[in-house]
């Protein structure tokens, strides 16, 4: 695995998750395939120092910023330097750059670093690192998947520090660890990765704070079978509508015939959203249920299962 020919797929697919919802978007790298002349490799696979060289020529001080150092490493620190420097010349309200780490083989998982001393840049990386933990942790096999709690704080990070913005340095995993390596070359794991950092972003700019979204409680109901009887699911949390509600049986009255449901709730609304539903009319006896459910908001943030019970009511 290498670093860079792996984070492009992220950039792109944040950057069109981040348009869909509003933004607009300043890569400092390419996706684009056609070759770039000088090394005869796909553009994609450039560093953003070139690529913005041949977009900005005129911009000596962004790509070419250390024109007088003859150290050999002179270049890739430009190129480090280019990335803060662009979203400065273009003005953007946010900058994230998205990089693998590399430690020893048994450490794993999401960091996420802010310039020490900026105490807005920390809110921001923290509501990135919030909103990723719930998006990676809905997707089967990445629920237990390592997030660092609190952002890390760093002043040696070139990206960081001379960003005029907000600016989050989100270490997606580990290139050294085997696990960390295969999950950031998976599609599951890369979709619910942008989701999460597009959501951390949105939410700090909405002023959203971000809280784990969970079923509180779901009172027990009941009603005459063939009438209207209402299930209400109290949650905590911001969802991004719409909600999806998904419930399966655990415990089923003889005689009756239980089965899974899904109800989407479109419209945003407050804690309690309501399911209204009838049990059936040819029942010849009480039924009493228990079910699990949980909600799915639009970003893949799943809720826990909670369980509920209800009584299905047939007069004598």
């Amino acid at each position: 695995m290498i670093e860079d020919f792996v984070t492009p797929y992220f950039a792109r697919d944040l950057a069109t998750q981040l348009a869909s919802q509003g933004s607009t978007v300043y890569k400092a790298r390419t996706n684009a395939t056609s070759l770039h002349p000088p090394s005869g490799a796909q553009w994609w696979k450039v560093a953003a120092r070139y690529y913005l060289a041949s977009t900005l020529p005129n911009e000596t001080g962004i790509w070419n910023s250390l024109p007088s150092a003859t150290h050999s490493m002179r270049e890739y620190d430009e190129d480090i330097r280019s990335r803060p420097l662009y979203a400065n010349h273009v003005g953007a309200d946010y900058a994230v750059h998205l990089h693998t780490d590399a430690a020893g083989s048994d450490v794993r998982g999401t960091r996420g670093y802010y310039h020490t001393g900026r105490a807005t840049d920390a809110k921001f990386v923290s509501s990135i690192l919030c909103s990723m933990k719930q998006t990676i942790h809905s997707v089967p096999g990445y629920e237990t998947w390592r997030i660092a709690e609190e952002p890390y704080s760093a002043s040696n990070k070139g990206e960081n520090r001379l960003a005029a913005m907000p600016s989050a340095i989100i270490e997606l995993g580990f290139h050294t660890n085997p696990l960390d390596a295969q999950a950031m070359q998976t599609a599951s794991f890369r979709n619910a990765a942008v989701k999460g950092i597009e959501r951390g972003i949105s939410d700090y700019h909405a002023g959203n704070a971000c809280s784990e979204f969970l079923i509180t409680e779901i009172p027990s109901f009941s009603a005459v079978a063939g009438t209207p009887m209402d299930m209400m699911i109290h949650f905590t949390g911001t969802p991004r509508f719409p909600v999806t509600l998904r419930t399966r049986n655990v415990s089923c009255s003889q005689g009756w015939t239980c089965g899974p449901a899904t109800a989407i709730f479109r419209t945003r609304d407050d804690s309690p959203i309501k399911r209204t539903f009838a049990c059936g009319t040819s029942a010849s006896q009480t039924g009493n249920f228990t079910y699990v459910a949980w909600l799915t908001d639009a970003s893949g943030i799943k809720t826990p299962e909670a369980e509920y019970n209800y009584s299905c009511l047939v007069n004598g």
